[in-house]
């Protein structure tokens, strides 16, 4: 077989494992266990996703740039500081998310953001140096390993608790020995000083808490709005939405490495914007018909939450030239300027409106908001464009 498409699949797997595995996983559960367990699991399992994006996400994101590199326990130690940071900012707002953690419960769920995050720290490093292999073989074993354990003890799980702590620990641990993967030029800070780590971080983070946070906080959300008229495949139909954001992820899987190494940011970026807008009009009218088929609840809310998730995709290409440039302060004002159309949600206060006109409401805002960051994206990245780069 030609080693160009063996190579591509390889790009294509790593883009698209994360979502695959999820939403098989999720499928399965969702599918074998009761209702109130699936219900828990799932308000368990975004959680967890919350948890990585708000503190691990960040530091993938720092990995991005260019000459930027982590010595092994350097990502060691980041990886557990900022996972006991998230998960201690979400045990702060336990009321609001309508959770009450005890000992068990916070220490299962620090372990799940350590292995989740864990798996996407391995994985960044090992598509920098264009190891994309070793991230297949891993996702094989990671789905092996899922398998057959949850059949052979599938009648042993009935705590939602210790099932999101095996999903999380079957997806981290294979690849988990990645993480302390020795690079040339490593350091603690990443080759930058302390207080530039500090600063890109605090940007990339908050960046993340007002993009893909709020991608996780909406399923939570609509739980809290509809309650006991949720879907009970609303975490089946958000793991579907990630998984079919695998070609623009697959693209930029694809061109982080290239950038990095001095290749034509325009180039790359206008080719990986067009057809990103091609796939997803492409998806959105393939989900319209799939989900008319579908026997489900209030269609339209669940359409546009798939659609939206994908939305956010059309802000990727121009985001990484921004990361890979080591942006993230111009990134983050982006991302501010994006919470602009959630100001609208005041008016709620002026008038009766039911919870399911709230969810449509919120949902319709999150779209708006990604059509902004993405304008100001393509415009903010010209200006680079048009600056030579020092290779």
């Amino acid at each position: 077989m030609n080693p160009k498409i063996i190579e591509n699949f390889f790009v294509f797997f790593s883009a698209s494992f994360s979502g695959g595995y999820k939403i098989f996983a999720v499928f399965l559960i969702t599918l074998l266990f009761p209702v109130a367990f699936v219900q828990e699991f799932n308000t368990y399992y975004f959680i967890v996703l919350i948890c990585v994006s708000l503190g691990v996400m960040p530091l993938a994101s720092m990995m991005t740039a260019q000459k930027f590199s982590l010595t092994g326990l350097a990502k060691l130690v980041w990886l557990m500081f900022f996972s006991l940071t998230a998960c201690g900012i979400v045990v702060v707002f336990q009321n609001e998310l309508a959770i009450r953690f005890d000992v068990n419960l916070f220490i299962a769920l620090l372990v799940s953001v350590f292995f989740v995050g864990g798996y996407e720290i391995a994985r960044r490093e090992l598509a920098n140096s264009r190891s994309f292999q070793q991230v297949f073989i891993c996702g094989v074993i990671s789905t092996l390993l899922f398998l057959l354990v949850f059949f052979a003890d599938r009648y042993q799980y009935s705590d939602p608790v210790s099932m999101i702590l095996f999903f999380s620990i079957c997806f981290g641990l294979p690849i988990f020995g990645s993480i302390i993967a020795k690079q040339r030029g490593a350091s603690f800070f990443g080759g930058v000083k302390p207080f530039e780590f500090i600063k890109n971080y605090t940007s990339a983070c908050i960046s993340n808490s007002s993009s893909s946070l709020i991608a996780y906080l909406l399923p939570l959300t609509l739980v809290s709005l509809l309650q006991s008229d949720i879907s009970p495949y609303l975490a089946v139909i958000f793991s579907a939405a990630n998984l079919f954001m695998l070609v623009p992820r697959y693209m930029a899987e694809k061109n982080i490495p290239l950038m990095r190494n001095g290749g034509d940011l325009a180039s790359i970026a206008g080719k990986t914007f067009f057809t990103t807008l091609v796939y997803l009009s492409f998806i959105f009218l393939c989900a319209f018909i799939a989900f008319l088929t579908i026997d489900i609840r209030d269609f339209w809310l669940y359409f546009l939450l798939f659609s939206s998730l994908q939305l956010t995709q059309l802000t990727l290409p121009y985001s990484n030239v921004l990361m890979v440039n080591n942006n993230f302060s111009l990134l983050l004002k982006i991302n501010i300027f994006g919470l602009a159309p959630y100001a609208l949600l005041l008016f709620l206060f002026f008038c009766s409106s039911t919870n399911l006109q709230i969810s449509y409401m919120i949902i319709l805002l999150y779209m708006l908001s990604s059509v902004i960051k993405t304008i100001l994206t393509r415009t903010y990245c010209q200006r680079i464009f048009q600056t030579p780069r020092n290779v």
